[in-house]
């Protein structure tokens, strides 16, 4: 068989599982942290943060700075999650305490403003 047809059928397998693993150690993480959600959610998190990947991967083209950023965009969606769809709270001091509380302040006004508008269509007349 050919390295082609080896990797075509090897890399979407050892990527799921490695996707699964991920999701089971956010999972036991956030549930230690006190999160009620399931592990699907846990996995949804991880698909959702896991859309950085190609940002990150034009970052990588920056030395060291890029790295960087990488890391810090990726422990930001993570702190995101955690509060937000596991409902942990996040600390009230540190030095980059003012930077997670207005994320996370404009984080709750888009999801408030995304329901509102959803109830706003559900509610609407459909066709006269």
């Amino acid at each position: 068989m050919s390295k082609g047809i080896a990797l075509i059928i090897f890399l979407p397998v050892v990527t799921s599982l490695y996707a699964f693993a991920v999701a089971l150690l956010l999972y036991v993480v956030w549930k230690l942290m006190g999160s009620h959600e399931s592990y699907e959610t846990a996995f949804r998190c991880l698909a959702f943060i896991a859309a950085l990947t190609p940002v990150t991967a034009l970052l990588g083209f920056l030395p060291y700075i890029g790295s960087l950023i990488s890391i810090i965009l990726y422990t930001s969606f993570l702190v995101i999650t955690s509060a937000e769809v596991h409902l942990i709270p996040t600390r009230r001091h540190g030095l980059s305490s003012h930077y997670w509380n207005d994320t996370l302040l404009h984080a709750r006004e888009h999801r408030v403003r995304c329901e509102k508008s959803r109830f706003r269509f559900e509610k609407s007349p459909v066709g006269d």
